[in-house]
C-alpha cells in the first residue's frame, strides 16, 4: 500500500529504492509491530557496524537491494523521521517534484546526503560510514 500511495503522491516520479523500501518497512512496522522485525533490523545494523558500509549500491536509484539493505533503509528512514517528521516529508516531496536526493536533503535538512549519512553513521557507531 505504501508503494502505491507514494507512487501517486504529488507526481508519479519514483523515489530511490532505499527510500521507497525503507518507508514501506517503516509503515508496515508502524501498523503491525513484530518483535522479530526489530531483531532482523538489529542484525542488519550490526552487519553495517562490522563492514562500515551499506553495500555499495544503497543510494543508486534503481538498485537491487538485498533483504538486509531493506532493513537499513527502514533504519535510516526512521532516523530521518526522528530528526524531524516535517523535514522528512519535505525531503520526499522535493524529490517527487524533481529534485535529486542530494538537492532534496539540502533543501529539507540543510545537509548533503553524504553529510547526513555521516551523521547517521556516527549515531550507530560507524563514524566513517560509506554507502
Amino acid at each position: 500500500t505504501t508503494h502505491g500511495v507514494m507512487h501517486r503522491v504529488r507526481s508519479t516520479m519514483d523515489l530511490p529504492k532505499w527510500i521507497g523500501e525503507g518507508l514501506a518497512e517503516w509503515m508496515r512496522y508502524a501498523v503491525v509491530p513484530i518483535a522479530s522485525d526489530l531483531e532482523r533490523q538489529k542484525k542488519s545494523v550490526q552487519r553495517v557496524q562490522q563492514t562500515g558500509n551499506l553495500g555499495g549500491n544503497f543510494f543508486e536509484k534503481h538498485a537491487k537491494l538485498e533483504s538486509w539493505q531493506y532493513d537499513m533503509g527502514w533504519h535510516f528512514v526512521n532516523y530521518l523521521i526522528q530528526l524531524d517528521p516535517a523535514r522528512f516529508r519535505a525531503f520526499m516531496m522535493y524529490q517527487k517534484e524533481g529534485d535529486t536526493p542530494d538537492e532534496a536533503m539540502g533543501r529539507s535538512y540543510g545537509s548533503t546526503l553524504p553529510e547526513m549519512l555521516a551523521q547517521y553513521g556516527r549515531s550507530i557507531g560507524v563514524p566513517n560510514l560509506r554507502p
